[in-house]
């Protein structure tokens, strides 16, 4: 699974895409734009994400984060 992170002066968003930075109103703050994630029934792996360092680390308007999930282990309870 492989999506982007972007944060804004309001919040922390996860695109599917590469998001663009838009202005929507004149005096309004910009903010990130695309295809917005559907963790559907896993949300876990949004608070997954949100633990990340280089998420944790991120400045308001920097550059999307690029972030790919290559192994999930399941346990048998």
């Amino acid at each position: 699974m492989d999506f982007y992170v972007a944060k804004d002066c309001e919040n922390i968003s996860f695109f599917k895409d590469h998001p663009d930075l838009v202005k929507f109103y004149p005096g309004s703050e910009p903010v990130w734009t695309g295809y917005p994630v559907d963790f559907g029934q896993f949300p876990s792996i949004k608070e997954y994400a949100l633990q990340h360092h280089a998420v944790l680390t991120m400045d308001d308007y920097d550059p999307p984060i690029h972030l790919s999930i290559d192994d999930i282990v399941f346990k048998i309870l």
